[in-house]
């Protein structure tokens, strides 16, 4: 087994507290942040972090942001603990708005089952589209229920006008 295990005694993001976040590379610190809250626990077969290990985490996130916005909102949106749902949509939204091509369909997902904030077929099938437009790996447009012919030419249109506006205020 690579790493540590989970009968560490220790959160085994305990050694990049020696560390400090506010100094250093900032893609360093997106790698860090995103190997504490998700590498470790997927790869190694840690624990999910605990309050301590988020909040270390969100540290580096937070010094990462002056460089790369959109990556760390990404983070801190899909794997930041203790986070109010509403503030974890807003901050994946955020990325999506600056261009992250990764946050699209979790934006997509988030109106599609009102996760965060209200369920809003359109706006998913808006997102699910632009993401397909950019080279997702899968077409979630189908996984949206209820909308007519109409609709799919509107939530189209709209995707259209959000790619041109380069995805701000979508």
């Amino acid at each position: 087994m690579h790493g540590f295990t989970c009968s560490s005694p220790e959160s085994p993001a305990s050694k990049f507290k020696t560390l400090e976040p506010q100094k250093g590379h900032a893609k360093s610190q997106l790698v860090i942040a995103h190997y504490i809250l998700y590498l470790g626990p997927l790869n190694f077969g840690w624990n999910e972090p605990n309050k301590e290990d988020c909040e270390l985490a969100q540290n580096y996130l937070n010094a990462a942001k002056e460089i790369y916005s959109a990556e760390a909102n990404f983070l801190l949106g899909m794997h930041a603990c203790e986070l109010a749902e509403n503030i974890r949509f807003d901050l994946i939204k955020r990325s999506a708005e600056e261009g992250y091509d990764q946050a699209f369909i979790p934006v997509g997902n988030r109106y599609n089952y009102g996760q965060g904030t209200s369920t809003d077929k359109l706006r998913a099938y808006m997102w699910y589209t632009i993401a397909l437009k950019f080279g997702g790996w899968k077409d979630l447009r189908n996984d949206v229920e209820g909308l007519s012919y109409v609709d799919v030419l509107e939530a189209n249109k709209l995707a259209d006008e959000c790619i041109s506006k380069k995805y701000k205020d979508c």
